[in-house]
């Protein structure tokens, strides 16, 4: 309408610059010409179009031949091109989304392939939702340079309506501000960008709320219509299927990683209290054989005893404990809350520990105030965190001081635990709490423990409603802080009078409790270990009677362990002791021991790399050694003969059985010793036969290396046979196939003696019998004036019976 007649020029002006000169070219030469899928913006439907067109251009002809005119064929082929490149779109964002790599790195990956379709989406935000927080978070952008990191979901001035697309669970249409918003991004054309698509992302099939919002701008090109629509939710739910997959991935690998963190827990739970259950069954079972074996020795009756009450009771602190744990976990473990004269309690249970960290060398600091009023606590509860905590402190410090000191705080009462120990490194003070937490290789009076000590005061503590911190500085030392409130909402009701503490607590006798047990074991550990001077003048006790002057060292952390082997061991052999394998490696080195009784699990060095340091040290390495541990089982067995143990036993073990093993490496390191020297004596005689007649068997030097003569009389291995001017393969066959020939060869090549030892060697008797025998063979190279080697001189010695 309105355009017929009108020039070409004026009515496809938007899109005359592309096709004008393909025109002029039709009628100025008459050839033919085609576009296909050519991109025009004709403006129409109220706005300049991106469109796609094919043109077949065609000259028409006159009668007389002359190009008259031109017949222009036109297909619009916008809706297959726009089909196509959104589905290539589609296909490369399913192929670009790596799942495996987290949702953050998912996300990213999407929004790159997504950003490859400029003309579709201009512009793209992807925000994930950060949980319990009210926020939504940019996990990534492109065409939008200052797209907001972090945006309140629901916020009144905010651009983007996620709160209403989250409630209504469906994509909602945005339109632009105001011109001149910066906080709406820019066009890449001269039109600006007028509105945007907000889709919610849900997980796929999941009917869950949203996770995360795709924001996508609509082109100012292309109308906005349902297939335009389409393309953009499914670009979100492939977004949201790959985001979820990496999420649920993810979990699935955090979940897994607390598996196995549980699994290794568990391990080293089972690990620590088979140690803490085998070491004290040991120290009963031993004496208790001892004893039934000994009859009516009073003295020595009365010490094993002692041993045996000293474990038993280890053993019942340890099940206590667990008991305890196996409470707290069902829920049945209630704290009774009575008014309680706290600084005199706690003043009380601090005695239990004084003479222990006295004898221990240390200085014992208890400000313990006399609190106003009474406090709330359960007194058996706030008994086991107190003497825990006393304990552990014990347990880790060697010279200066333990400090223990209580005080209220506006409405709560601080307990303080100092102490000037080793100190805790920083990257285990967030775990020093966790259940079967070790921290290995620190310094320890005693590498006993499950790793439930802290664990359980930490929980006790929850029981409290209060909280406990830790400070701490690599040597340096450490501060336990309890904080308790003063008053409990569940206390009993008050009889008018807090409880005091009765002054029998502080004994330990008749039944002791059990972090009362646990102090007196801490403080039968070893001193710090001695300067040097000391190693060499560690207490050693003498055997009373022996066939052999054998010196054992036992090593043990224990200190009950290693009186009772020093008791089972000192009838028979000399014994010195040490806490440590760092301590047993110094008296090594100091003086010499014909073997060593070591435990697995030491602290400052444990017995593996006690073990390692001996086999590396040539004047130790030969040194037999035995290992104890509580590891049970032939896979531990085979891990410490692998690492180059003599043997191994494993707790509980037979005394008998511990001193016949003991005896047997004996006798074998002797027989090994002896050997060694006998063979040092056999090689100075061979070197004395070479140096004063070098005969035995002479060969001259040839290709079938023929015998020129024969001193039968040093050649007892050869019997009567005649030698004389007969080949090696004829004249001994049964020698070839041992390797005498090669090491014959050997000589005439390298032109230097060497020996041959413990060659076996099957010779026939007069009879025809088989006779098994093993020789130590020299072979001295027989050399002319000019160097040139001319034979061999081999001189053999039966070591048969050496062998055997």
């Amino acid at each position: 309408r309105g355009f017929l007649g009108s020039p070409a020029r004026k009515v496809w002006a938007e899109i005359w610059p592309e096709i004008g000169p393909r025109i002029r070219q039709v009628l100025d030469d008459g050839v033919a010409t085609w576009d296909e899928g050519l991109l025009l913006f004709p403006t129409r439907s109220g706005f300049v179009e991106e469109t796609f067109h094919s043109f077949s251009y065609s000259p028409v002809h006159g009668d007389d031949g002359a190009v008259h005119g031109m017949l222009c064929v036109v297909t619009e082929e916008t809706a297959r091109v726009l089909s196509a490149r959104r589905l290539a779109s589609l296909s490369a964002l399913s192929s670009a989304s790596p799942v495996m790599a987290g949702p953050d790195q998912t996300a990213k990956a999407a929004l790159l392939a997504l950003a490859e379709n400029r003309r579709d989406l201009p512009f793209g935000m992807l925000y994930l939702i950060e949980p319990d927080s009210g926020f939504a978070t940019l996990a990534a952008s492109f065409g939008h340079t200052s797209a907001e990191a972090r945006v309140r979901i629901g916020s009144a001035g905010s651009l983007w309506p996620l709160a209403e697309v989250m409630a209504a669970g469906e994509a909602m249409l945005v339109n632009a501000p105001s011109a001149g918003s910066t906080a709406w991004p820019a066009s890449p054309w001269k039109e600006p960008i007028e509105q945007a698509l907000v889709v919610p992302l849900i997980h796929p099939g999941a009917g869950a709320a949203a996770f995360g919002f795709l924001i996508a701008g609509i082109s100012p090109h292309l109308a906005f219509d349902a297939e335009y629509r389409r393309y953009v939710l499914l670009a979100a739910t492939q977004i949201a299927g790959s985001v979820a997959g990496a999420r649920a991935l993810a979990d699935a690998q955090r979940q897994a990683e607390a598996l196995a963190e549980l699994d290794r827990a568990k391990t080293a739970f089972f690990s620590n209290v088979s140690h803490e259950l085998r070491t004290p069954l040991t120290l009963i079972l031993g004496p208790l054989r001892v004893l039934l074996e000994q009859g009516g020795n009073a003295r020595s009756a009365r010490c094993g005893l002692e041993l045996i009450e000293r474990n038993a009771e280890r053993l019942l602190k340890l099940v206590n404990m667990l008991l305890d744990f196996s409470r707290i976990e069902a829920g049945r473990l209630e704290a009774r809350f009575i008014p309680t004269a706290l600084g005199q309690l706690t003043r009380e249970l601090a005695g239990v520990f004084r003479s222990s960290i006295e004898q221990a060398g240390l200085r014992f600091d208890v400000q313990c105030d006399d609190l106003p009023g009474s406090v709330d606590v359960d007194a058996d509860l706030w008994e086991k965190i107190v003497l825990n905590l006393l304990a552990n402190a014990l347990k880790f410090t060697f010279t200066g001081s333990i400090g223990l000191s209580l005080h209220a705080a506006g409405d709560a009462a601080v307990l303080q635990v100092t102490d000037t120990g080793g100190g805790i490194a920083t990257e285990h003070l967030a775990s020093i709490f966790d259940r079967f937490h070790r921290i290995e290789g620190i310094r320890a009076r005693t590498h006993e423990g499950a790793g439930m000590g802290l664990a359980l005061v930490a929980e006790l503590v929850k029981l409290h409603h209060g909280r406990i911190d830790v400070a701490s500085e690599l040597g340096q030392g450490s501060t336990f802080t309890v904080t308790v409130p003063i008053r409990q909402a569940t206390a009993l009701p008050s009889t008018g009078a807090a409880v005091t503490c009765n002054s029998q607590r502080a004994s330990l006798k008749p039944a002791p409790e059990p972090a009362a047990v646990n102090a007196d074991h801490v403080s039968r550990a070893e001193p710090p270990a001695p300067t040097e001077a000391a190693a060499a003048d560690a207490t050693t006790h003498h055997r009373t009677h022996s066939r052999q002057a054998a010196r054992i060292l036992v090593a043990d952390d224990n200190a009950d362990m290693r009186d009772h082997l020093t008791h089972l061991l000192v009838a028979h052999w000399n014994v010195s002791t040490a806490a440590d394998g760092a301590e047993a490696l110094r008296l090594m080195q100091a003086q010499r021991f014909d073997l060593v009784l070591t435990d697995v699990m030491m602290p400052v060095q444990d017995g593996f790399s006690l073990l390692a340091a001996m086999r590396r040290d040539p004047a130790l390495a030969e040194v037999p050694v035995i290992m104890l541990s509580a590891r049970a089982g032939e896979e531990a067995r085979i891990e410490g003969l692998a690492r180059g143990a003599d043997e191994y036993l494993v707790k509980p073990f037979s005394s008998r059985e511990l001193i016949a093993r003991i005896d047997a490496q004996l006798s074998r390191a002797e027989a090994s010793a002896l050997r060694a020297q006998l063979r040092v004596e056999l090689e100075r005689r061979l070197s004395t036969v070479f140096e004063n007649a070098p005969v035995g068997v002479a060969l001259l030097l040839g290709a079938a290396h023929q015998f020129e003569y024969s001193n039968r009389e040093h050649s007892r291995m050869f019997g009567d046979r005649p030698l004389l001017g007969i080949p090696f393969r004829e004249a001994l066959p049964e020698l070839v196939p041992q390797g005498f020939l090669e090491l014959l060869d050997k000589a005439f090549v390298h032109g230097s003696p060497f020996i041959g030892r413990s060659i076996r060697t099957v010779l026939h008797n007069a009879a025809g019998a088989p006779l098994e025998r093993y020789f130590d063979v020299a072979y001295q190279p027989m050399q002319a004036a000019d160097g040139q080697v001319t034979g061999t001189a081999i001189v053999a010695f039966d070591v048969t019976d050496l062998n055997e």
